[in-house]
């Protein structure tokens, strides 16, 4: 089932974002950048570039290292171990000793991603961010040191804010079922349990329906739940396409075919759930989509997406 929740985790580490201006800048973060101390958010800001997201447009180097990951942890304790396993490669010098100690966590992180957790992985996985050491090394520690000030100031009114926009979330997603509709309109099954909207309050203006595991999502909870609803539809069909009909093409390798894949996940939105009204979407590829399908009813996913690449690839 699709299903909107508040993650302490994920919260934690987009505060952190917002308070260090990093892509986007809010009242929420002018706000908590009393309680921080400026030089960690001078920090955070002067890095952002290596912790930024834009959809469709940029994401940064250690975006995956230093947010997603430790976001996505369900507990806190394994979000610090993570922390402490990363500090400790890139310090401690001894990466048999790093394995051994941490591969539990490392199993947790990157495993869950099917990536293959081996004393030769980790190496090679040492090797490709030691160029930007000293980088991980600031964020991470400042993200272990300004923990507590989140706890003591913000979790509590955090968590009781995000709750209220969940519950009402979820009374819609169960109600109009779009968990069993995507599925049945895309023939096709969602193979990870639970899809996870994580509703944080802290970024407006940033970061909106970002993935940051094979089943979790960062969506702003705002006081328009329509709006977050109709969003929510929209990326569990990013997802189903991703991960199962445009799987093995070349959709979602990079940015360059991010409009005609959103359109596409819009021309079906539009038919479950009404449609997103606040994001702007390519209307002429929507449209052609529209045409086309009117044209073949029984057209799929994936031959929509090459039809309408292949025409432009020919123009």
């Amino acid at each position: 089932m699709i299903k909107a929740i508040v993650s302490q985790n994920a919260s934690y580490i987009y505060h952190m974002l917002s308070i260090g201006k990093c892509g986007y800048d809010n009242e929420y973060g002018t706000h908590a950048r009393k309680y921080h101390n400026s030089d960690d958010i001078l920090t955070l800001e002067k890095l952002k570039t290596h912790i930024t997201v834009s959809g469709g447009e940029y994401c940064g180097d250690l975006y995956t290292l230093c947010v997603s990951i430790p976001a996505a942890f369900d507990e806190p304790q394994n979000m610090f171990e993570y922390f402490d396993a990363i500090i400790d490669l890139l310090e401690g010098n001894n990466i048999e000793h790093n394995f051994k100690k941490y591969e539990r966590i490392y199993l947790k992180s990157f495993g869950v991603n099917g990536i293959a957790i081996t004393i030769e992985n980790l190496k090679a996985f040492y090797d490709s961010i030691l160029c930007l050491k000293d980088e991980i090394l600031k964020i991470l520690k400042i993200y272990k040191s300004n923990y507590q000030i989140y706890i003591d100031y913000f979790w509590k009114d955090n968590y009781e804010k995000c709750c209220k926009v969940c519950n009402q979330v979820n009374e819609i997603v169960v109600r109009e079922q779009y968990f069993e509709k995507w599925q049945c309109e895309l023939d096709t099954v969602y193979k990870h349990g639970n899809f996870f909207a994580i509703l944080c309050n802290s970024i407006a203006n940033g970061p909106q329906a970002i993935d940051i595991s094979n089943n979790k999502n960062i969506f702003l909870a705002s006081d328009d739940i329509s709006d977050i609803c109709n969003l929510i539809s929209h990326e569990f069909g990013i997802y189903l396409l991703k991960d199962t009909l445009l799987k093995d093409t070349p959709a979602f390798q990079d940015f360059s075919y991010y409009d005609q894949t959103e359109a596409l996940a819009e021309f079906y939105t539009r038919k479950i759930s009404g449609g997103h009204q606040k994001f702007i979407f390519n209307e002429e590829y929507i449209q052609y989509y529209n045409q086309k399908a009117q044209e073949s009813p029984n057209i799929t996913p994936k031959e929509l997406f090459f039809l309408l690449t292949n025409e432009n690839d020919a123009k």
